[in-house]
């Protein structure tokens, strides 16, 4: 299922002077979209083509995908909202339409909505390919009551740390489990290598930049919602996004591959 973040609508000129955009980089930016979400428009040659992100509309609210948002405890899902009614993104390519109760980009009429126990803002939709088997949707207008980035943490109550292959695989039931980090010396050296001084960047990376491997790490502090974000590797070195590209020591590979 494709995810992105609010329906956006932006006029993208293809001019001679194209730049590249880190691959990787770009799951981390769809989170800041989310946050600062504006109306924008793509164009691929004559034909205007409407690019819809993750969301869904209920009860006069629209709810944005949280890609940082992880349910600590899925047992807290309570009872049943609702369904989905319509599928935008497979039946509306116009910039005039406007969104319904009942509205979502990508999921099919008949999902299934529910609510979370001591979170009335986010609404869940049932999805194995998220880390809680729940893929979270959060009210767009109370997103400033919850941290988006891993600048607005607070470190100190970080007591547990998982790293996971987050994507999913047809042959298994969710992510993979790769590393747990409990005991305070592994978390704290994990957010240590986050935090402190970052390693300069591999010149190999300049002139031949390899597809990247990526890792979920999910920052657990006790609450309701625990908080992902993704790191990866491209050849040697280890590097994430938050909010600008920072390179991370090689030691960072102790942690992710256990």
């Amino acid at each position: 299922m494709k995810k992105t973040i609010l329906l956006i609508l932006m006029v993208l000129f293809l001019a001679a002077c194209g730049a590249e955009e880190s691959p990787a980089a770009s799951l981390e930016e769809m989170q800041e979209d989310a946050v600062n979400a504006k109306p924008q428009i793509q164009e691929e040659g004559p034909a205007l083509t409407v690019d819809w992100v993750d969301f869904i509309q209920w009860e006069g609210n629209h709810y944005l995908a949280s890609d940082s948002a992880v349910l600590e405890d899925p047992e807290k899902i309570s009872g049943k909202a609702g369904e989905v009614a319509f599928n935008v993104s497979d039946n509306i390519n116009s910039t005039s339409y406007k969104v319904k109760n009942g509205d979502a980009a990508f999921w099919e009429p008949g999902t299934e909505l529910y609510h979370i126990d001591g979170l009335p803002d986010f609404l869940a939709v049932k999805d194995p390919s998220e880390i809680s088997g729940y893929r979270l949707y959060l009210d767009n207008a109370k997103s400033e009551k919850y941290p988006q980035h891993f600048k607005d943490l607070k470190l100190e109550g970080i007591k547990k740390i998982e790293i996971y292959d987050p994507f999913f695989d047809e042959n298994a039931s969710s992510p993979k489990l790769l590393n747990t980090l409990e005991d305070e010396e592994n978390v704290q050296g994990f957010l240590k290598m986050l935090t402190g001084e970052h390693a300069p960047q591999d010149p190999e990376l300049i002139t031949n930049p390899p597809d990247p491997e990526i890792y979920a790490a999910v920052l657990h502090n006790g609450e309701d919602l625990a908080r992902k974000f993704h790191i990866y590797k491209e050849g040697k070195q280890w590097l994430w996004y938050p909010w600008d590209r920072e390179f991370l020591p090689e030691e960072m590979g102790s942690y992710i591959e256990k």
